[in-house]
């Protein structure tokens, strides 16, 4: 594992993907919490929130990968993530304008996922050296899992402290981090 994050690409899209995954993260608690804060902990207003985060990879995924490859993967990524930035900060804003606008922003901000994700998977063989392929997909499938967990504390942490609103900022962050 140790030769492949010498590599100087790989290292910096397997940081880039942790970034992008804290972000993720993040803005599955941010929602949760503002479909909290702005609906009374309505479980039918959290379950329109989940569907609409659901919606986009089933109406856009089965195309998004052909676009993809025919564009610049590394441009793709950092224009989704760049475009997430701004979702993800006026998402608090949506929520309080009203169910419309939240549930717009929500399916915005999960149909340019819809391109980011298929643009990391492909970028991935692009920057291993020739036979470390299995290795890397198994240190970005297994760092993926931990951070995962790990964030999904450091996440909920984050809105009980500060509240959803507030950790949006963070969010943004971890997006404008991953597409730097």
């Amino acid at each position: 594992m140790l030769d492949l994050l010498r590599e100087r690409n790989f290292r910096l899209l397997w940081i880039g993907q942790l970034c992008s995954q804290f972000g993720d993260r993040l803005t599955q608690l941010v929602l949760i919490g503002l479909a909290a804060v702005h609906a009374s902990g309505s479980t039918l207003t959290l379950a329109k929130v989940m569907v609409m985060t659901s919606l986009p990879a089933l109406l856009l995924g089965p195309f998004a990968g052909v676009y993809v490859d025919r564009w610049d993967r590394k441009q793709t990524m950092i224009a989704c993530d760049l475009i997430r930035v701004a979702g993800i900060l006026v998402l608090p804003w949506a929520a309080a304008a009203g169910r419309i606008p939240l549930y717009l922003d929500i399916f915005l901000l999960f149909s340019v996922g819809s391109f980011f994700v298929p643009a990391r998977l492909a970028m991935i063989p692009d920057v291993v050296p020739p036979g470390q392929l299995g290795k890397a997909n198994a240190l970005f499938t297994t760092s993926g899992m931990i951070g995962s967990a790990l964030i999904l504390l450091v996440g909920a942490l984050l809105v009980e402290r500060f509240g959803a609103a507030r950790t949006s900022g963070v969010n943004g962050l971890a997006y404008a981090a991953s597409a730097g």
